[in-house]
């Protein structure tokens, strides 16, 4: 879906400026990833696939016009700077957003986990290794437990880590809904651009005018 929506974006924005576009690919993106927070154990293709879809529409419309929006903000001499703080931007949000979400999810798994097994007769040393494991992406370990609580250890695992997911994808939700509001307000509709620099050389031509 981004492959599809990205030059048509990309097209859009000259015609009707970067805002709107920008806009509509934030509002599909907060969709998606508010499905995602309704992942359960029994979630299949029928939740994931329209969710990642939506996601890849969102993403395509939003990236283009993104840059578009960015070089617009600054004189042309400046270009070259703009594109790459633009892209130092996109770099370290990306790798802060995914730090943040990591950090989220282990805090969450891990405790959610430790309530669950709070509840169950192992011993604490068993309910702390099994705790580390899952924050560290190794999942519960049920070597050693009795076959009667494989099943119920296993279950608590499972609802640990889409506890986690879903709270995950609820926070980042969130920052999309912000990102919306943020862009709604900040960029500039088309042609102000434009009107700007006709009044400023406007200005220029009036100040250099003989009296």
């Amino acid at each position: 879906m981004i492959i599809v929506a990205a030059p048509i974006s990309g097209r859009l924005a000259d015609r009707v400026g970067p805002r709107p576009l920008i806009v509509a690919g934030m509002v599909l993106l907060a969709v998606s990833l508010y499905i995602q927070t309704h992942i359960s154990a029994s979630s299949g293709y029928g939740l994931l696939l329209p969710a990642f879809m939506v996601m890849g529409l969102g993403i395509g419309l939003t990236m283009s016009p993104m840059s578009a929006a960015a070089m617009n903000a600054v004189s042309a001499d400046k270009a070259g700077a703009a594109s790459g703080v633009l892209s130092m931007s996109r770099m370290v949000g990306g790798t802060f957003g995914i730090a943040v979400l990591g950090a989220l999810f282990q805090s969450l798994a891990s405790s959610r986990l430790e309530k669950t097994l709070s509840g169950l007769p192992i011993s604490p040393a068993q309910r702390e290794s099994m705790v580390e494991n899952l924050a560290s992406g190794g999942g519960a370990r049920l070597d050693g437990l009795d076959p009667a609580l494989t099943g119920r250890v296993a279950a608590a695992g499972r609802d640990a880590f889409l506890h986690a997911l879903s709270n995950g994808m609820l926070l980042s939700t969130a920052v999309a809904v912000a990102g919306i509001a943020v862009a709604a307000m900040l960029i500039r509709p088309a042609g102000s651009r434009v009107r700007e620099s006709a009044e400023h050389h406007a200005a220029e031509a009036a100040a250099e005018a003989p009296a």
